[in-house]
């Protein structure tokens, strides 16, 4: 009975689709991004091996984060402003982006800043 309850608003750990997401914005960054240093800083082993320990521990972890269930989108704040900002985000950097609105979802969901 583990991030399955239909009336929960939270999860507990990181979800599978936003470490399958931050994944796949790996090869998507080395496809479309066309800046050299972002490029050499993505696609360093170390950094991919840094990426790969944070997101296991994220996924056991006992942070709580929110989902973005569509029923409760309008009544909630942190996940509009969430939504703003992710469109903005891939607006303005297209795949490489993906990293930077994972660290969003991780900020929000920590610091809960907005209600």
């Amino acid at each position: 009975n583990y991030n399955n309850s239909i009336f929960s608003d939270t999860f507990h750990g990181l979800t599978t689709p936003v470490s399958a997401l931050m994944f796949i914005s790996i090869p998507l960054i080395n496809e479309y991004e066309h800046n050299v240093y972002i490029l050499s800083i993505v696609m360093n082993q170390s950094v991919i091996a840094g990426i790969i320990v944070i997101i296991s521990i994220l996924l056991i972890s006992p942070l709580k984060t929110f989902n973005l269930r569509i029923d409760s989108i309008r009544h909630d704040k942190r996940k509009l402003f969430f939504i703003f900002i992710s469109i903005c985000v891939l607006y303005l950097f297209n795949f490489t982006g993906l990293p930077l609105i994972i660290l969003i979802y991780i900020l929000l969901s920590v610091t809960k800043l907005i209600k």
